[in-house]
């Protein structure tokens, strides 16, 4: 199945943990301290979601774009199993975030967030050993995944082999029907759940829209 990823993207950590119990009882096990809820509370936000889900997958947005070895080994000292870098970062920093990760048992997802050559770029990174790759729409983007040209470049990352795609910005459960045809490792939502009406009736759908995609065929999650 295509493992959900909730970003939680809120500026304190009362708020950061309330979401991620919420979202629990309704059966996520991949939380995301998002990168503002990491630059204000710092990571003792990572590992506070750690302590309190052992068994889950946690998730550091550090958004590294300079000292990658440094972050990553922050984000592992606090409980991360995955770092979440920059593609637009210098290959320099990739491979010492990746060296570090290596070391630290703990994995890298890299967002191509702000790349506008989405497809060599990821060609690149796959040749850099770096196969776990996110298509990332920032909040502060004027796109939709859904826009023709987007939507191109999603089709043809999809096909580059070796890779592991994660969607990532302005997904929820009624529009993940629309990429039917992309296999996803993973989703990440964050808006989406954190300002429903119902966050709780957001989670169940999301829940049940992903064991309904047909290209749920990698991490078997949330089950």
């Amino acid at each position: 199945m295509v493992h959900i990823q909730y970003a939680i993207d809120v500026f304190t950590k009362e708020q950061a943990l309330s979401s991620a119990a919420l979202a629990a009882e309704v059966g996520i096990r991949c939380f995301e301290a998002g990168h503002v809820l990491v630059k204000a509370v710092g990571t003792d936000v990572v590992r506070e979601l750690r302590t309190r889900y052992p068994d889950a997958e946690i998730v550091a947005d550090m958004k590294t774009m300079d000292m990658g070895r440094d972050e990553v080994s922050v984000a592992a000292d606090a409980g991360a199993d995955l770092v979440i870098v920059c593609a637009a970062a210098s290959d320099g920093v990739l491979l010492a975030a990746q060296k570090e990760a290596r070391s630290r048992n703990v994995d890298l997802l890299v967002s191509l967030m702000g790349v506008k050559d989405r497809v060599n770029r990821t060609r690149a990174l796959l040749d850099l050993g770096l196969t776990r790759i996110i298509a990332h729409r920032g909040i502060d983007d004027d796109f939709l995944w859904s826009d023709q040209g987007p939507r191109e470049q999603l089709t043809q990352l999809a096909a580059l082999p070796d890779i592991e795609l994660t969607l990532a910005g302005g997904i929820n459960a009624r529009t993940l029907r629309q990429f039917r045809d992309v296999p996803l490792e993973r989703l990440v939502v964050g808006r989406g759940i954190t300002e429903a009406d119902d966050p709780r009736a957001e989670v169940q759908a999301l829940v049940e829209a992903v064991r309904n995609h047909p290209s749920s065929t990698t991490i078997g999650a949330n089950e």
